[in-house]
């Protein structure tokens, strides 16, 4: 069996930056060697150059990690990421990137200058197919691939936040087919009762 290598997973968020580092657990599979995390400290009424802050915040929770780890995966979300749930009638299965590629067309502004996927998840009705579709801008993403790089770090993948949300919940909770907020347990605030 392959040996996993020890990665980072970083996740650029639009008030701090965190540092997952990861490796071989001892029974196989992966286990968590460290976290950290830098709080950005900028005014958000402002636009601020954001490279800098995000190479200076990764820089510092790399050095408080202590990590010589220098492979990366990146987690890109906040207010630049474009989401949009389509549902797509399939009648012929083998079509259905074509028409994610027309629905991102129709969609996704700028398109032409922005980084976008998507994932087809479990559909809820027969003859239709649920579709994430995702979209950054390209210079953003470039930012922060940029930002990775000049502290030294390789970029193996990038994601974005609500992807990695709905994999990640989906691979530990595999059961779960419905909604996934308990309504006896939880409450909006204490005059909404559920």
């Amino acid at each position: 069996m392959p040996s996993i290598p020890r990665a980072l997973a970083i996740d650029f968020g639009a008030s701090a930056v965190r540092v997952l580092e990861v490796g071989p657990g001892p029974k196989g599979g992966l286990t968590v060697l460290g976290m950290a995390q830098e709080d950005l400290s900028w005014d958000p009424g402002k636009n601020p150059e954001l490279l800098p802050l995000y190479t200076q915040a990764l820089s510092a929770v790399l050095s408080r990690l202590g990590t010589q780890t220098k492979i990366g995966h990146l987690c890109l979300g906040g207010p630049s990421v474009f989401v949009r749930l389509l549902k797509i009638p399939v009648l012929d299965p083998t079509k259905i990137t074509s028409m994610v590629n027309f629905e991102a067309q129709q969609t996704i502004p700028a398109i032409d200058q922005a980084a976008w996927a998507h994932q087809i998840l479990p559909s809820s009705q027969p003859g239709e197919a649920d579709v994430l579709l995702l979209a950054m801008k390209n210079e953003t993403v470039q930012e922060m691939v940029a930002a990775s790089a000049s502290v030294g770090l390789k970029i193996q993948s990038v994601t974005l936040t609500p992807a990695a949300l709905i994999n990640a919940f989906a691979y530990n909770y595999p059961e779960v087919t419905d909604c996934s907020i308990d309504r006896k347990s939880t409450r909006l605030n204490s005059s909404h009762e559920w």
